[in-house]
């Protein structure tokens, strides 16, 4: 059972293979970019390809195709397969566009704020530190 795993493996990873895969994947990319269409309109659209090729290349495109639509439309089962990062440090907590050169970002980093200042793809300012602003029920206690 084995050698038929690694065997299967092989034939799917050769470099024809790969390239139709590579080829679902961009089908699945350009599938995902038109509004309207998702994983079941783009495996109609692919389907009549599919009749003239050989099995392997036709499971490779279809693999890619589907990769696609996965990490699109349900990114919560990804998720399930990739290791636990524990909690993350950093969040961003709001952004504002200022125009469409520049905007303001307000990140956390453990219990601190700071407040970046971004534009045309880079750092405008130094990140400024700002103090942690308890909510207003904690501060009045009569709310």
């Amino acid at each position: 059972m084995l050698d038929t795993l690694m065997s299967s493996l092989a034939a799917l990873l050769s470099f024809q293979h790969l390239f139709y895969m590579l080829i679902g994947v961009s089908v699945g990319l350009v599938i995902g970019v038109i509004p309207g269409l998702g994983g079941i309109a783009g495996l109609s659209l692919l389907m009549p390809f599919l009749y003239g090729m050989d099995e392997i290349s036709a499971l490779a495109m279809l693999i890619g195709l589907v990769a696609v639509g996965l990490r699109r439309y349900a990114p919560q089962w990804l998720e399930k397969l990739q290791a636990d990062r524990g909690e993350r440090r950093l969040k961003v907590t709001e952004t504002l566009v200022l125009d469409p050169a520049r905007r303001l970002v307000l990140v956390q980093i453990d219990d601190e704020e700071r407040l970046l200042l971004l534009g045309e793809g880079k750092e405008l300012t130094g990140p400024t530190t700002l103090r942690r602003v308890p909510p207003r029920a904690a501060m009045d206690p009569e709310v």
